[in-house]
């Protein structure tokens, strides 16, 4: 709905587990002393690749590594992200040396801003 999101709320599912029994029943358990990253980082390659580098938590760093291709149509600039075999398609609201402003096709908007 247009909402942004919080890097805290980005976080909120972290320090949980879901398992799973034979017949699909899940549960979600807390993660004893658990603490969600407190950063998150974006790599972002003009040759068609990005990194997204999660850290600062009780665990290691986390890695998401995607590809992305540019959307050749009049207008917004777009771009289709993939990652784990799915595929989503990305509006570049502001785009400078220090800010990247993207927003989902359901209106969800992530800021990165440059260190």
């Amino acid at each position: 709905d247009g909402e942004s999101i919080a890097l805290t709320d980005l976080f909120e599912d972290w320090c949980y587990d879901e398992e799973c029994d034979n017949d699909g029943n899940c549960v979600e358990t807390a993660v004893e002393g658990c603490i969600p990253p407190s950063s998150a980082y974006l790599q972002f390659s003009a040759y068609g690749s990005y990194n997204l580098v999660f850290s600062g938590g009780s665990g290691p760093t986390e890695v998401e590594a995607g590809e992305w291709v540019w959307i050749d149509e009049p207008g917004d600039q777009m771009f289709y992200i993939f990652e784990d075999g799915e595929t989503e398609i990305m509006k570049i609201l502001d785009l400078s040396e220090s800010l990247l402003i993207l927003q989902t096709q359901e209106g969800d908007t992530y800021s990165f801003t440059a260190l």
